[in-house]
């Protein structure tokens, strides 16, 4: 009689080996010799480094590591699905190849889910770290979400209202995989990348109750979100088809996603400063500006915050981040 899968960690990669090795350190860790309930998958999408040298060297130790490659690179979105396709688990729980699993979290979650096996989906909360380029913390920040107690919810446009824009946050996401198989357009969101919020809220539709962990269980980069480089199709073109169309096309309440779209937006003020700063490699090329202007041009937020940070210089941007990155110096200083 084969082993039942609890728990599948599904990790999507590319061309981070020396990241993924500390990822991989983090899980394995975690898993005593009698555990035979929990596998890793890792998806390579087709990286061009020696990933595939990597993880031969921990996959040869550990029988439960699973590794498939991508012939082509197909994008992070197909990755993601790939991976969550490919896992067996009762539970996928989706980690990107650069975060970490808090020491505990393995058996938390393992915990979490043989005491909640009608929560078809936990969203796990992480502190969001800085990170030197070999993946050692040199920062302790915050949490991704600052709650101190698990709240239930039994409402989809609750819990979506109170997620906000986390629901891009790949590494917090655990999910029941029989519900998420219910939804037989998965492949329809490839390439839209925020591909595992379509997938969400599909997955919310199909269940009734979702779980927001407090504990603080995945090491996160703090600018996870700062390198997409086409930050305004996703965050602008893509989120607003997402709440404003798929979401309410599937049963969600639409005045309470317009008033989430509305809110959430304000987010891209910070984006466009990074870019126009040069802290960030994305471009505010013609095909960005569309996606800002015609998401956003209904709202209050893109008049008063938006249209001012696009029109004002570059220069004025990276002097405001120089004289914020000396105030910061001045008071670490005297603490």
């Amino acid at each position: 009689m084969a082993n039942t899968i609890e728990l599948s960690i599904a990790i999507p990669t590319y061309n981070r080996s020396k990241k993924l090795g500390k990822t991989l350190d983090s899980i394995i860790e975690q898993i005593s010799d009698e555990q035979t309930n929990i596998e890793i998958v890792i998806s390579d999408n087709c990286s061009t480094d020696d990933t595939q040298v990597v993880v031969d060297k921990y996959s040869k130790k550990y029988p439960f590591i699973k590794y498939y490659k991508n012939s082509i690179n197909k994008g992070i979105d197909y990755n993601i699905f790939k991976c969550t396709d490919l896992s067996a688990g009762e539970y996928v729980h989706l980690l990107s190849d650069d975060d970490l699993l808090m020491q505990g979290s393995l058996a938390y979650i393992l915990n979490l889910i043989q005491l909640n096996k009608d929560v078809a989906f936990f969203y796990l909360n992480g502190r969001g770290f800085e990170f030197d380029d070999e993946n050692n913390i040199i920062f302790d920040a915050s949490p991704v979400i600052d709650k101190s107690e698990d709240i239930v919810f039994d409402d989809k446009d609750q819990f979506v209202d109170f997620l906000g824009t986390q629901i891009t946050f790949i590494s917090a996401f655990l999910l029941h995989r029989e519900t998420w198989n219910k939804n037989q357009e998965k492949q329809r969101f490839i390439g839209t990348d925020i591909y595992l919020s379509y997938d969400l809220i599909h997955l919310l539709a199909n269940s009734n109750k979702y779980m927001f962990v407090a504990k603080d269980l995945i090491s996160v980069h703090k600018d996870y979100t700062a390198g997409n480089y086409r930050i305004f199709y996703a965050f602008a073109y893509q989120w607003r088809k997402l709440l404003l169309e798929e979401a309410v096309s599937i049963g969600f309440n639409k005045k309470k996603m317009r008033q989430l779209f509305n809110g959430s937006i304000k987010g891209l003020e910070g984006r466009i400063k990074a870019i126009k700063q040069g802290s960030v490699k994305a471009s505010l090329n013609l095909q960005a500006l569309k996606n800002i202007v015609f998401s956003t041009y209904d709202t209050k937020v893109f008049w008063l915050k938006l249209l001012p940070a696009l029109m004002k210089p570059a220069f004025v941007h990276k002097t405001e981040l120089r004289f914020k990155n000396f105030r910061k110096k001045i008071k670490n200083k005297f603490r």
